[in-house]
């Protein structure tokens, strides 16, 4: 059965980081895919780019744009948004909160991946992104809310990303996804940022590998890791290992 999947990221590169093995698996298998970021990243994670001369604000917006649109367009993604909403620290208020239950019912996901929303020690941005998400969610699936004549959604399965450093965040992963196939265009998708963030390129192959490695089968050579923050069935259209109450009952 195909899947619709919304993919909210907070800065315009987190969706390539954390899941663009998924994503383009996901998208190679049929399902639709929908991306959603926040901000382009400006503040708090263009390191690169603000050490070269003659560095501005304008320029700056241009080229994250760019990247997070080529990075979403290579991996398969079918429809994009990409806000400029102000980074480090994101401020969620109520018209963008709307904003985004709003799009739940738009686009009618079975799934969310987004930020993990226990806490992220190195970034309030993703710490918040991942609370908000489950209240834009409870506000999508409620009858009791008017929005724009939009019918409400079942509650969606949610997914969180992994964190830079998980071990310091409390991040437990329930969720492995192999992105052995998908991995080339994941890396080529990196490749988009590295006048902005070509430190990450190496933390996350070893992620990858790393968590290859936990899933026991030998033919895995890169995964992805998610925690999960609301638990369905619908998950299984693209896990290649569970730790969950759904799982154990299967």
């Amino acid at each position: 059965m195909k899947q619709r999947i919304l993919v909210i990221a907070g800065h315009v590169g987190d969706f390539v980081w954390r899941s663009g093995g998924t994503i383009a698996k996901a998208a190679r298998e049929g399902h639709e895919v929908h991306l959603i970021v926040l901000t382009l990243g400006l503040r708090g994670e263009s390191n690169g780019y603000w050490k070269r001369p003659g560095s501005n604000i304008e320029e700056g917006r241009i080229l994250r744009r760019a990247e997070g649109e080529q990075a979403a367009s290579l991996l398969g993604v079918k429809t994009v948004e990409i806000m400029d909403r102000v980074d480090y620290p994101l401020v969620i208020d109520r018209p963008l909160l709307y904003h985004l239950a709003r799009r739940v019912r738009e686009l009618r996901p079975d799934i969310i991946i987004t930020h993990d929303g226990q806490r992220d020690l190195f970034n309030a941005d993703h710490t918040l992104i991942g609370k908000k998400v489950n209240d834009l969610c409870a506000i999508a699936a409620s009858p009791e809310v008017e929005l724009e004549g939009l019918s409400p959604v079942k509650q969606p399965a949610i997914l969180g990303f992994e964190p830079h450093i998980a071990e310091l965040c409390g991040f437990v992963p329930r969720v492995y996804v192999d992105i052995s196939e998908t991995f080339p265009i994941k890396r080529q998708a990196m490749e988009f940022y590295a006048l902005t963030q070509k430190g990450m390129f190496a933390p996350y192959t070893a992620k990858n590998l790393l968590r290859a490695a936990q899933t026991g089968d030998p033919k895995c050579r890169y995964a992805e890791a998610f925690s999960v923050q609301y638990p369905n069935r619908e998950l299984d259209c693209i896990v290649l290992r569970r730790r969950d109450a759904y799982a154990d009952q299967a």
